[in-house]
């Protein structure tokens, strides 16, 4: 729960904010990276949600602000209407990833029906959709180093392993996780190119985060370790090390299993406590972490070059059920393109940074991940329809 005070502090900083962002330049902001521009005269972006200003003051508690009425926005051009998805978009849908087999671009897609889970892929080159696979008590998919898609089925309190045959069309099962489900909750699952798995899971007894780590060729667990504060998440970079954000103190932690030794960097304590969601963290192909709009840092041995962006209120949401009227979500970063933005999934819509400028733009409201292919094409899934963003136009300006 926030106390009043800290509320108030909350609305002045919305306030500052708005008036910052008000105020950004589309000059060249560096931050220690050599991206090209964004040109976005011909993009339209969402609006904040706020319609004229913030409430501040003595009232400022109590207050409920005039919204904008919630915008729906289509993808608009450069983006491309790809196909229509041939499953019900009333039930749940989730885009998962994108691969490569035998040379043949391939998307898949998770869509739960009665509590089904059927996977479905679709072919970029072809046009076609196809249902793979129907499964139940699937708690997580994830693709492994080698393109192979795995899942994590829980069954009679057992969680078991089954790897899907690109032969036969089938999953087959590989084994059974030495975990019992009498004393954990298992909240997070992440795949490791190491060829093991990160599990996160709450001691039934002393309500504690235990993370496992796996072995997918022996099924033994190699590693355990008790959480010394909540993690709610995991996220695992290019060389198996875990990261971790404690929210409360501003803590993110790398651990490396290779040496068990661990890095930290803190988090200005001013920037903290003003965020709705979970910690997110994506990690970019030149070496760069993005934990959420909170913050970017390199990642080498010291975690250096940390930087705090400046938010933007087109993330401020009423869809949190708080005991406010709205809150100031923490997008998730998903993907990242050559011409240096990075793009973020959030409650309101999709939306791209660009770290050089500062610039935001929430260009759609679609409620759906952010999928990069092989060839460097942006997927998403907007009103029962699938659309892509093709590479060129997110190559980097000279």
């Amino acid at each position: 729960m926030i106390s009043k005070t800290n509320f108030a502090k909350f609305i002045i900083y919305l306030a500052l904010i708005s008036i910052l962002t008000s105020c950004i330049p589309n000059g060249n902001m560096s931050y220690g990276r050599n991206q090209g521009l964004t040109d976005t005269a011909q993009e339209t972006c969402i609006e904040p949600l706020f319609k004229n200003g913030i409430p501040i003051g003595e009232d400022g508690f109590y207050y409920y602000p005039e919204f904008n009425k919630k915008e729906e926005l289509a993808p608009s051009k450069p983006w491309r209407k790809a196909s229509i998805l041939p499953f019900s978009v009333d039930k749940s849908i989730d885009f998962l990833f994108s691969r490569e087999v035998y040379d043949i671009e391939e998307l898949w897609f998770e869509a739960v029906e009665e509590k089904i889970v059927r996977y479905w892929t679709f072919y970029p080159e072809t046009g076609i959709w196809q249902n793979r696979i129907n499964l139940t008590s699937v708690k997580s998919v994830f693709m492994d180093s080698n393109s192979k898609i795995w899942f994590l089925v829980i069954e009679d309190k057992e969680i078991k392993l089954f790897v899907y045959n690109e032969d036969t069309y089938q999953t087959e099962y590989k084994m059974n996780l030495d975990l019992s489900l009498t004393e954990y909750v298992l909240s997070d699952v992440r795949y490791s190119n190491k060829h093991s798995l990160w599990l996160l899971g709450v001691n039934k007894n002393t309500s504690k985060d235990v993370v496992f780590n796996l072995n997918l060729e022996t099924g033994m667990i190699d590693k355990r370790f008790e959480a010394s504060h909540q993690l709610f998440r995991l996220a695992v970079d290019r060389e198996g090390r875990i990261f971790t954000f404690d929210a409360f103190e501003g803590r993110i932690e790398r651990f490396n299993p290779g040496d068990d030794t661990v890095s930290h960097l803190i988090i200005p304590e001013n920037y903290i406590s003003l965020y709705a969601g979970y910690p997110k963290f994506f990690f970019s192909e030149d070496n760069w972490v993005y934990l959420n709009d909170r913050a970017f840092f390199y990642n080498d041995e010291g975690l250096s070059q940390l930087h705090i962006p400046v938010r933007s209120p087109i993330f401020i949401s009423t869809e949190y059920d708080y005991a406010f009227p709205f809150a100031w979500e923490s997008p998730e970063p998903q993907a990242e393109t050559e011409d240096g933005r990075i793009w973020y999934k959030s409650k309101r819509g999709l939306a791209w940074h660009q770290p050089e400028t500062g610039e935001w733009c929430m260009f759609t409201s679609a409620q759906s991940n952010i999928v990069k292919d092989s060839q460097e094409n942006l997927w998403i899934v907007y009103d029962n329809a699938l659309y892509m963003l093709p590479a060129s136009e997110t190559s980097k300006k000279e």
